[in-house]
């Protein structure tokens, strides 16, 4: 995970992590750390697209299986309502969702946040990207403490920018065993 800024190290089992995706399936990219962090989890969408079918059982069963938690953004939009309220400039929706993904950060006391970067493939994940940013100020601005932010691809290759690594990015690389428990968890 790369961060945006300077940031602590957050190796501590004490810190408190959150987790903010767009679709359900993205925590798998992160499993490793989902086991070792247990952040408390937010999804922006029910992963329904085309078919209407809701695809956040899977990541219901990651969460129970890992031991995180469910915040209280859990599917909250369809991908159509998401898409529509891009297309239909739904500031308000957008502004609601960064505000009260703060409140959670600030009622759980969250050390630090991961969640989608914007990579400019989807406008899903790109507005993920952009209400984390808001949320991590906004808690600032509340309680004048700071939550490290941090980011991962989701369309580039994850190794793509090992070199470019800030001294303050969070690299885990999972072992066979940690692989194997990572694929399973997508069947």
């Amino acid at each position: 995970m790369t961060s945006s800024g300077n940031q602590t190290q957050f190796t501590s089992s004490n810190a408190r992590a959150a987790l903010f995706i767009a679709h359900p399936g993205h925590e798998l990219l992160v499993h490793g750390w989902v086991e070792l962090a247990k952040p408390l989890v937010f999804v922006l969408t029910d992963g329904s697209g085309r078919t209407n079918q809701s695809r956040l059982e899977s990541t219901t069963e990651i969460l129970n299986q890992t031991r995180a938690k469910r915040g209280r953004i859990y599917g909250r939009l369809t991908d159509r309502a998401a898409y529509a309220a891009i297309l239909d400039r739904e500031f308000d929706l957008f502004i609601r969702l960064a505000k009260d993904l703060a409140e959670a950060f600030v009622a759980e006391r969250i050390d630090y946040v991961a969640g989608d970067a914007a990579e400019g493939c989807s406008p899903t994940h790109d507005i993920c990207r952009l209400i984390i940013n808001a949320a991590v100020k906004i808690a600032y601005q509340r309680t004048g403490q700071a939550v490290a932010n941090f980011e991962f691809a989701l369309v580039r290759a994850p190794d793509a920018d090992r070199a470019a690594l800030h001294p303050d990015d969070i690299w885990l690389q999972l072992d066979e065993s940690g692989y194997a428990e990572k694929h399973h968890s997508k069947l």
